[in-house]
């Protein structure tokens, strides 16, 4: 749940400096602390999926089937 919302404010994060980007490109301090942050997350998700085992989503899934019946 934490690394959701680790995600969930990187996200948020990113829309607000898309939106003052020309600006914030300019201060350095800033750009080097969101390279280390997106280290430390892609980081973070490698260590989860090692200590949980968790796999990626396998196989494409079958159709649904169709609501509306046509004779």
């Amino acid at each position: 749940m934490i690394f959701t919302m680790l995600l969930s404010c990187s996200t948020m994060e990113n829309v607000f400096f898309g939106d003052y980007e020309d600006r914030l490109k300019l201060d350095d301090t800033l750009m080097r602390m969101r390279r280390k942050c997106d280290r430390f997350k892609e980081n973070l998700r490698q260590t989860l999926i090692a200590r949980y085992k968790i796999e990626p989503p396998g196989g494409i899934h079958a159709a649904p089937k169709p609501t509306i019946y046509r004779p």
